[in-house]
């Protein structure tokens, strides 16, 4: 099957994988991806900042693994079009405890943050308005029958909602 218009890919699994997993996934399903999109962007996130990561030694030592592996997976690949983005970056500095639910799963407070660190990047790499593509995005989304489609929809319509809050 191939997806016609095709603007960026974004790959953002890493919180529902085990390391090994991990490893054992992303070189094929990027190069999958480069068979039919040779130069569309991938964007690789790590996920996003826990709880753990502020009070358990051992997660903080494996989460920091994890993504240096990312990170230089995307640095190894020679692709110009392959990034990597911290995900431990998009909720921010301040108020984390008030940007998740459970300390892992995002509130709307936290999906805002997640916007508005992301869109500054995303249109940096892709040249195609990166509102439509969020657009599109949410409405194909929000279509589908599941909890986690309707959470992805809510993040991509906080990052609509950022966008015309900061426009003129």
């Amino acid at each position: 099957m191939e997806i016609k218009n095709v603007k960026m890919f974004v790959l953002d699994y890493e919180a529902n994988a085990t390391f090994d997993r991990l490893k054992a996934t992303l070189d094929n399903f990027v190069k999958c991806l480069r068979k039919k999109y040779s130069i569309v962007p991938i964007v690789i996130i790590s996920k996003i900042q826990m709880y753990l990561e502020f009070h358990d030694e051992v997660y903080i030592a494996n989460e920091k693994k994890v993504r240096k592996y990312q990170k230089d997976y995307v640095k190894k690949s020679n692709d110009e079009n392959l990034y990597y983005i911290d995900g431990a970056k998009v909720l921010g500095k301040s108020n984390i405890s008030e940007k998740t639910v459970d300390g892992c799963h995002p509130t709307d407070y936290g999906f805002i943050s997640m916007a508005e660190y992301l869109y500054h990047i995303l249109t940096k790499i892709t040249s195609f308005p990166i509102e439509t593509i969020l657009f599109q995005l949410t409405i194909v989304l929000l279509l589908k029958n599941s909890e986690f489609n309707i959470l992805l929809g809510i993040f991509s319509i906080s990052i609509l909602l950022f966008i015309f809050r900061s426009s003129p």
